[in-house]
């Protein structure tokens, strides 16, 4: 219930089997349960183990062997925490640490492919500042991110992660100065270090919604006002 703090981690665009679902707010209090899915078949979660400490509003990446989940929110306060944990997909056990954010964060988006992954350092250091920061660590090692640029507008509640192996997508998102939410849709060449460049934009402007995709295809789904929209783009292309 709440706020559902991570997202996919069941390989990326590559036949991978596991769905894996970490922390989040699990009324009354903010949880470090992880749980996973077979998604070829149907049927309840199951345990899978636990994060490092419990948090909500993280960011998700993954290659098919390993899920990354970083940043996040450990109270109810605006506190924000640099924490990156990992899990091996294919089998059970306790997150492992595996290194720190750049900055503390959360409530922002990511992207990835199997070798890399990119977050978007979304909220600063209260709930009412946004920040324009990409991180990246490489998926199969631990340490520390590293810088890889920035978004073309400061924004937070850019959820979900929307990649190709090639590209990796940023949608949407609030802007607590404004305040008012986005329709901006940004892109960065995962394998390089730069600066995102404008993509186009959703056919709407909204934060905290659901995305999926695969190689070719972007979908977008709801979001803020709870509406039932949902936007598609096709990736290596610009529009």
């Amino acid at each position: 219930t709440g706020d559902t703090a991570s997202r996919e981690a069941n390989g990326t665009h590559n036949a991978g089997t596991r769905g894996v679902i970490a922390g989040g707010y699990r009324d009354p209090a903010i949880s470090n349960i992880i749980e996973y899915i077979t998604i070829a078949s149907k049927g309840n979660s199951k345990d899978f183990g636990d994060l490092t400490s419990v948090r909500r509003g993280m960011s998700g990446f993954a290659s098919n062997t390993r899920g990354i989940f970083a940043g996040g929110n450990p109270n109810s306060s605006p506190n924000l925490d640099n924490r990156i944990d990992y899990i091996t997909i294919a089998t059970t056990g306790n997150a492992k640490d595996f290194g720190d954010c750049v900055t503390k964060t959360r409530e922002g988006g990511a992207a990835g492919n199997q070798t890399r992954g990119i977050l978007h350092a979304a909220e600063g250091p209260s709930s009412t500042t946004a920040t324009n920061s990409l991180q990246y660590v490489t998926i199969q090692t631990s340490g520390n991110a590293i810088e890889f640029g920035d978004l073309t507008i400061a924004r937070t509640n850019s959820t979900g992660e929307l990649s190709s192996p090639v590209r990796g997508l940023f949608m949407g998102g609030y802007i607590p100065s404004s305040p008012n939410r986005t329709n901006t849709i940004d892109y960065v060449t995962i394998s390089t270090t730069s600066n995102a460049v404008d993509f186009g934009d959703m056919t709407e402007a909204k934060g905290n919604y659901g995305v999926l995709s695969n190689s070719t295809r972007g979908i977008r789904s709801g979001g803020n006002s709870a509406v039932n929209t949902i936007d598609y783009i096709t990736i290596a292309t610009l529009g």
